[in-house]
């Protein structure tokens, strides 16, 4: 097998745009996660603040 710079090149190009989509949906998933947890906190919050 031989070594082809080319290749090699598109195989990190590709790891490259591979770890950036990973990073954007992780960015995305951590705001849909967050969001709601806020919520559920602040209604626990209102709720015990009205006892």
């Amino acid at each position: 097998m031989s070594f082809s710079p080319k290749k090699f090149y598109h195989q990190v190009h590709k790891g490259a745009a591979l770890h950036k989509d990973v990073i954007n949906n992780a960015s995305k998933l951590r705001s849909a996660v967050t969001t709601p947890s806020l919520l559920l906190v602040f209604s626990v919050v209102k709720q015990y603040l009205n006892l």
